[in-house]
């Protein structure tokens, strides 16, 4: 496989791992009870896969999750849903081709 092809395909992957972060955010972490817009927590995504792929385990995203909830989102986050969110998280294959 050329170089072009590997990087369109790590890309690609790249964009369907942010969306399925998105997609597990938006559905599991409702900080304030309610659907939240569709990019209300794409700023959490990064981090979140920087967790996974070094292989964090639920209690560090939990962590994560809770800090982020207060510190950027100055409200704090109900400790089932973070829970549930990391559960379905970790269940996310992250790697790239």
């Amino acid at each position: 496989m050329n170089s072009r092809r590997l990087k369109s395909k790590r890309a690609r992957r790249a964009r369907e791992i942010q969306d399925q972060i998105r997609r597990v955010l938006l559905k599991d972490f409702k900080l304030l009870g309610f659907a939240a817009p569709e990019d209300e927590y794409d700023c959490l995504i990064g981090g979140i896969y920087r967790l996974l792929v070094r292989k964090a385990d639920q209690e560090d995203i939990v962590q994560w999750l809770e800090e982020m909830s207060a510190t950027h989102f100055g409200v704090p986050s109900e400790l089932k849903a973070c829970r549930l969110t990391a559960g379905k998280l970790l269940t996310l294959n992250v790697e790239l081709p």
